[in-house]
């Protein structure tokens, strides 16, 4: 039982000494007196063995007793020890302890103090700039100094001495306000002279933007040169040096001006995007004049550029540059209720107003399907949007199928892929401002046979003249080309004093050919090559007028006039082939071609035929405005 008191003391001893590094010794003595007593009555009582267990178990209760009393002397010696080393802590910082990243373990206030003022005896601070330069500012240069003040001390107060154990283990790091001083004007002063901040070596930072280059937009990045913003970092440097911090780096205080767009600016970069869809599109178009081509060279023209290089692109100018780009070529195009030049088969280019056939754009259809182009950024090769259009680029736009009526020679020609089909004589309206036939460019409107054509509706309910036809085709409300019956004669100069009321009257024979011919996509050309002159409009008739026998005075008048004028045309044939101001002249380009003719009927007669010596002069050649008031004339 001694041997096991003793090891266990032993332990406890150890244990103290571990946790409160000091030697803690055990009084033993009363201990081993227990002992030898239990020895010595042991050995007396021995022959008396119910005393001998009384007694031995006296000596157990003994031994308990002592240990326990061992125990109790062992923690009050150990608490003692405990106490006397957390009053210690008093006067020093914990262990682990630092104070502006100063080392403080059981150090006292004014040594704290002291290893501070060292510090701030060399302080300095390092400002590094975007360009690699460096501007060291000395603590001595701004009168840096250490001021003692409570704060130290209050962390030592602070300290629970009786947690010394525990509070040893644990790392504490503190800092300390307020215990230095500077000059920040002197601060101020610095940074406003160094070289950085002098403005020849300042550059203001540039946006980034869009430019063109290769046929793309691209977005050329920003250039964020190195301006300052003197304020912020004086600012930024002050709030160091109260810190004490030895480094700076003037990029992370936000110090430089920046440039406003970046290369990740979402709007540049949406733009770009946008733009590089209509740098891709090509409208190339075909046009009867040729073509015409818009691209990104001529898109780019049409977005606003500053001084900076940067493009930007307005919605609304944008689109009204497009519309004007239609409107132009719409311009460039359109024939329909304009004139075009058309080479007759005398030779002779005549202007002709094109009243239904003609080339119109639709502007508002085409800027739609522009734009969309755009957008898409399409590549294509198209005609514009057309609200009229002519079958063909060639011949002028009439191509090679038309009819021609040529009513300077009172003869009318079918030309059907280039080959003369048709041909006849004719006699047009009469040359007085409500008879003539207008000249211009028309489409048939339709055909019909076995048609009553009348004349304007007199006051006695009776027409001013009713004139059956076998074939009808009308080409221009109440003009239009058919048969006369009552006709013995065409072509000559019969329709200046006894022509129509405005429409082409044929032989018989050569309408119903016709009939079978014409259908509404043939371009009909009327024109005059020389210069007409009308005669006032004649007193409306009483009678059924043409083709009606209900005037026979008229009638009668009317032929007699018919045969003086061919008379007078056959008198005077040879004045005609010798004058140069009525017929053109025969070369080969004003004659057709052989094989042009289908039959000898359908030649051109030697009265119709141009002689050599018939070169129009300059007054034949037909005004812009011979078309006089045809829009008017109603009769048929």
């Amino acid at each position: 039982m001694a041997k096991k008191d003793n090891t266990y003391g032993s332990g406890l001893e150890k244990e103290l000494d571990s946790i409160m590094g000091t030697d803690i010794k055990i009084n033993h003595k009363d201990t081993k007196q227990q002992q030898n007593q239990k020895k010595k009555t042991s050995s007396k009582s021995s022959s008396k063995s119910s005393k001998k267990k009384k007694k031995n178990s006296g000596r157990m209760k003994y031994a308990v007793i002592g240990c326990a009393a061992v125990v109790v002397v062992a923690a009050a010696a150990l608490g003692g020890t405990y106490v006397y080393k957390a009053q210690e802590y008093k006067n020093v910082f914990f262990p682990n302890t630092t104070i502006n990243s100063i080392d403080c373990s059981k150090k006292t206030v004014e040594e704290v103090e002291e290893l501070i003022r060292e510090s701030v005896e060399d302080y300095a601070i390092s400002v590094n700039f975007r360009d690699g330069e460096t501007l060291v500012i000395q603590g001595s240069d701004v009168g840096y100094q250490y001021n003692k003040n409570n704060d130290i001390a209050d962390l030592l107060k602070m300290q629970n001495i009786m947690s010394w154990y525990q509070e040893s283990q644990k790392p504490k790091e503190y800092t300390v306000a307020n215990s230095t001083s500077f000059d920040e004007t002197k601060v101020s002063q610095i940074i406003s002279a160094c070289d950085e901040l002098q403005p020849l070596h300042q550059t203001m930072p540039k946006d980034a933007y869009m430019d063109f280059k290769d046929g793309k937009y691209v977005i050329e990045k920003e250039d964020p040169g190195n301006k300052l913003d003197e304020e912020i970092l004086t600012a930024a440097v002050v709030g160091a040096i109260n810190s004490g911090i030895t480094e700076l780096s003037v990029e992370e205080t936000g110090a430089y001006v920046e440039p406003t767009v970046t290369s990740e600016d979402e709007k540049l970069t949406k733009q770009v995007q946008q733009l590089n869809q209509y740098v891709g599109a090509s409208i190339t178009y075909t046009l009867p004049q040729g073509s015409k081509v818009l691209d990104g060279t001529t898109m780019i023209e049409w977005l606003d550029k500053d001084e900076e290089g940067n493009y930007t692109k307005d919605e609304t100018a944008f689109q009204a540059k497009l519309k004007e780009f239609v409107a132009e070529m719409a311009k460039e195009t359109d024939t329909l209720g304009s004139t075009m030049d058309f080479k007759s088969t005398y030779g002779t280019v005549v202007s002709v107003k094109t009243v239904d056939v003609g080339w119109k754009i639709d502007q508002s259809k085409e800027l739609e399907t522009l734009t969309a182009n755009i957008e898409n950024g399409e590549c294509v090769e198209r005609e514009p949007e057309y609200k009229s259009r002519m079958s063909s680029t060639e011949n002028g736009g009439f191509g090679n199928t038309y009819i021609e009526a040529d009513l300077t020679s009172q003869h009318v020609y079918f030309y059907k892929e280039g080959k003369l089909v048709w041909s006849s004589d004719c006699v047009s309206g009469k040359m007085t401002v409500d008879r003539y036939t207008p000249s211009g460019v028309y489409l048939l409107d339709y055909k019909t046979k076995d048609r009553d054509l009348k004349g304007e509706k007199l006051p006695n309910g009776e027409y001013s003249y009713v004139s059956h036809v076998d074939y009808w085709m009308p080409f221009y409300g109440g003009y239009g080309f058919h048969d006369a019956s009552w006709r013995s004669k065409f072509g000559g100069k019969i329709y200046n004093y006894s022509g129509s009321h405005g429409c082409i009257n044929l032989p018989k024979r050569k309408a119903a050919t016709l009939y079978d011919l014409i259908d509404k996509d043939v371009p009909i050309v009327i024109f005059y090559r020389t210069e007409i002159k009308l005669r006032p409009a004649e007193p409306k008739q009483t009678s059924d007028g043409e083709g009606s026998s209900s005037s026979s005075k008229q009638e009668e008048s009317s032929s007699k006039q018919e045969e003086s004028s061919s008379q007078k045309e056959e008198s005077s044939s040879k004045e005609e082939s010798s004058s140069k101001n009525d017929k053109p002249s025969s070369s080969k380009e004003e004659t057709p071609s052989k094989g042009e003719s289908s039959s000898k009927e359908e030649t051109p007669s030697k009265e119709e035929t141009p002689s050599k010596d018939e070169t129009p002069s300059k007054e034949e050649t037909p005004s812009k405005d011979d078309g006089g008031a045809s829009g008017e004339n109603t009769a048929e």
